[in-house]
């Protein structure tokens, strides 16, 4: 969905390699999972924002009430799965332009 909407998109199989990959390329924005293997979303946000504050983070969650709770304010964007194609653009198009990039 997102590349044929235009974007180039980078997949990782865990908070560490998104670190690696951030690191690397320099994304424009990042969109993860609360849960994954080794390193999870709340931690893997955390460590973005404090290294990258500037950088769009887009966490997607079935647990969006507790996930509110435990990281209020960190990510930019939080959408409850499931979530439609267009909520997922929405949220890109709104974090990629409140900082004044292009989409």
């Amino acid at each position: 969905v997102l590349e044929s909407q235009g974007f180039r998109v980078i997949p990782v199989s865990d908070g560490f390699d998104a670190l690696l990959v951030i690191e690397r390329y320099q994304p424009d924005v990042v969109l993860t999972d609360i849960l994954m293997p080794n390193m999870n979303g709340i931690d893997l946000v955390s460590r973005i924002k404090s290294f990258r504050a500037e950088l769009p983070v887009i966490v997607f969650s079935g647990y969006r009430d507790a996930l509110v709770r435990n990281i209020a304010g960190l990510p930019d964007r939080i959408l409850t799965k499931p979530m439609s194609r267009e909520q997922v653009l929405q949220a890109l198009n709104s974090v990629l332009t409140d900082d004044g990039r292009a989409t």
